[in-house]
């Protein structure tokens, strides 16, 4: 399984996106330029790893590595085993970034009210607030 890694910079919002995933889960950044820091983050899927319990999470932020998904979180779009770099595109507003997973909105970063909005997460937590689903 190939490591995600996707960079943008958008001079009009003067905001830095990065998207980046490992074996285990996918999460996207907004980095402030201004301010040098992480502004949002976003859980985008899984890759395969569902975590038994939200307490395991704390093993991974521990060594530096961003969590993957606790089951109490998951549901039908959590996981994207197969994901590649190439199927994510970007779509930037003024007050929201959109993430797509093969065309389809699965991440919205709100730069307005700092939030991040997955359709890979089942309820409200440490991942984010669900997408708002149709």
């Amino acid at each position: 399984m190939e490591p995600i890694f996707l960079s943008q910079f958008n001079s009009e919002l003067d905001r830095h996106l990065v998207i980046e995933g490992d074996e285990f889960a996918v999460w996207a950044y907004i980095l402030n330029s201004a301010e040098d820091n992480i502004e949002i983050d976003g859980f985008l899927c899984s890759r395969g790893l569902i975590l038994d319990a939200l307490k395991e999470v704390e093993t991974y932020i521990e060594k530096g590595m961003a969590p993957p998904l606790s089951k109490e979180y998951a549901n039908e779009f959590s996981i994207h085993a197969e994901l590649e770099t190439e199927d994510i595109t970007v779509a930037w507003e003024a007050d929201s970034v959109f993430i797509l997973i093969k065309g389809e909105e699965y991440l919205e970063l709100d730069l307005t009210e700092k939030k991040s909005y997955s359709k890979a997460i089942a309820m409200a937590g440490p991942y984010g607030e669900p997408y708002p689903v149709d």
